[in-house]
């Protein structure tokens, strides 16, 4: 077997497009991918809790399926994976595998990104990419360039994972749209608490209280703390304890014309679907987030 000058050109060329690609992504990962109404949002952002923290403060947009919180935490691999693909490269290893998984999960995330931002656009955020997400997607893509041996190969890693995650964005979208609700108004709530009470047992034991009010109908007794109108078509009504940790209930609809006259300060019983809690790590905040709500009269 007979190696040309060439061949090695091509192959240090690719080990150079690895390392540069690798290195890009994972400085982007910490950096902003979008922007939602000036909320600046990293790659990060997602397994730290703060991705769906500020579409339901902001926007009323919850996660779906919140019982798959935790599951976000994996997204961290992207970053570590870029790390192990930096630093096989740089010690002349062969990344395999590896760099291909970290390319496809990147393109992954950044169409998530791309996609739920423009959710919240239909909704009336003003939201745009910023440069995280465009350098995350040029350092995934150089990964996967490097990494793959043939151009059919090379085409079909960089667009996998973008198409599988539009087809599961646009499946839990319509089912979403599809799914029909009983009016929280006229469904027995299962249990009725104190605000301060109902804060405190979240951030007594998170896990618990998940498991006990998820998805459950709640009537929460309480003073308001403060109002918050993102837009037209939202009131945001929170009880906040001395920790700084929250319960918030989004109005829509038909329920806004009555939230809009609330002020803070005032006792009001308000009944919702409890989308569960999200302690922040970096804060040690609590924040509670309900949706489907209405005054309990």
């Amino acid at each position: 077997m007979v190696i040309t000058n060439s061949s090695l050109d091509k192959s240090n060329a690719a080990k150079w497009v690895l390392i540069a690609g690798a290195a890009i992504l994972l400085i982007a990962f910490f950096i902003p991918w979008v922007s939602w109404d000036k909320n600046s949002i990293s790659g990060a952002d997602m397994p730290l809790g703060k991705f769906f923290n500020v579409s339901e403060k902001n926007y009323g947009l919850t996660n779906p399926f919140p019982q798959f919180n935790p599951v976000f935490f994996i997204v961290w691999i992207i970053p570590v994976l870029a790390g192990v693909t930096l630093l096989l490269a740089l010690l002349n290893k062969k990344t395999g595998f590896v760099a291909i998984l970290t390319g496809m999960m990147a393109l992954g995330h950044a169409t998530i990104y791309f996609l739920f931002s423009g959710v919240l656009h239909d909704l009336g955020a003003v939201t745009s990419l910023q440069a995280g997400i465009y350098l995350a997607v040029i350092g995934a893509a150089g990964i996967i360039l490097a990494s793959a041996r043939t151009r059919i190969r090379k085409i079909f890693w960089l667009v996998i994972a973008p198409i599988i995650t539009y087809a599961g964005f646009y499946e839990i979208q319509k089912s979403l749209e599809n799914q029909k609700f009983d009016g929280t108004a006229n469904t027995s709530a299962d249990y009725t608490v104190n605000a301060t009470d109902l804060i405190k047992e979240f951030l007594a034991n998170d896990s618990a209280a998940n498991a006990k009010y998820r998805e459950k109908i709640l009537i929460v007794n309480g003073n308001i703390t403060n109002l918050e109108t993102p837009n037209d078509s939202t009131v945001n009504v929170k009880f906040a304890d001395s920790t700084g940790s929250y319960a918030i209930f989004t109005f829509h609809e038909e329920d806004l014309a009555a939230a809009k006259k609330l002020k803070a300060g005032e006792k009001v019983s308000v009944k919702g679907s409890c989308s569960g809690g999200v302690l922040s790590e970096i804060l040690g905040i609590e924040s509670i987030t309900f949706k489907r709500c209405t005054l309990n009269k």
